[in-house]
């Protein structure tokens, strides 16, 4: 009984703000074991956790275009496409966190960055050398959408096509795992409800980054 007074007490609050943000904790996790010649996936999955009020039905979902490969070496490039759909009645803004962990067999954790494991067609926007991309780097661990996604319709181009891990790790990756999550957040396409939900406020962000991601989504707004 309390657990639904306060399920409740979140849904009023939040339509006496007049701002609805959906939270689609999704968690995409590609399990790879990682040999010196061979890795291959174990697993791929994703579980979302879907907000729905009775007058405004607003959902959005994980789009995760991958099959599992019969193989996988590192150094190869396996095609994985990573974006949301949105499977509600009502156009929404879209951000993805992705988060990478490598571990060694023994379960320690081993370095997942930066020439170690990369993501093919990541295509940034970038206002002098990338205008016309739809993705941006939020610097505050998201990547945002650049557009509004309207019912029925997958955020396109994914954030990424492929995922590679690279060539001559070293012994110490013999045998390691590696897991990719994906958290999506989906806002209304308000002013107020996407800064509000996103960023804390709803006046514009402070950070440079995020501000140049506000002025593309402001003229996009509802």
């Amino acid at each position: 009984m309390e657990d639904k007074n306060r399920a409740r007490g979140v849904l009023r609050t939040m339509r006496e703000k007049r701002w609805v943000l959906f939270i689609a904790c999704v968690v995409m996790s590609a399990l790879l074991t990682v040999g010196s010649t061979l890795a291959w996936f174990v697993a791929s999955h994703s579980v979302t956790n879907r907000l729905e009020t009775p007058d405004l039905p607003f959902s959005f979902e994980l789009f995760d275009g991958f099959e599992r490969p019969g193989s996988f070496s590192p150094g190869d490039a396996w095609p994985k496409a990573v974006s949301a759909t949105n499977t509600g009645e009502l156009p929404g803004f879209v951000r993805l966190m992705v988060l990478a962990e490598v571990t060694a067999a023994d379960g320690t954790l081993l370095p997942s960055g930066e020439g170690v494991l990369a993501y093919g067609g990541l295509d940034l926007y970038h206002p002098a050398d990338n205008p016309d991309a739809l993705w941006a780097d939020g610097g505050d661990g998201y990547y945002y959408y650049l557009g509004r996604v309207a019912p029925g319709e997958t955020a396109a181009p994914p954030l990424f096509t492929a995922v590679s891990l690279a060539d001559g790790l070293g012994p110490a990756y013999d045998g390691a795992g590696m897991r990719i999550d994906v958290k999506v957040e989906a806002s209304g396409t308000a002013r107020q409800e996407y800064r509000a939900g996103w960023w804390g406020s709803e006046a514009p962000p402070d950070a440079a980054a995020l501000l140049l991601i506000d002025d593309i989504l402001q003229p996009l707004a509802q």
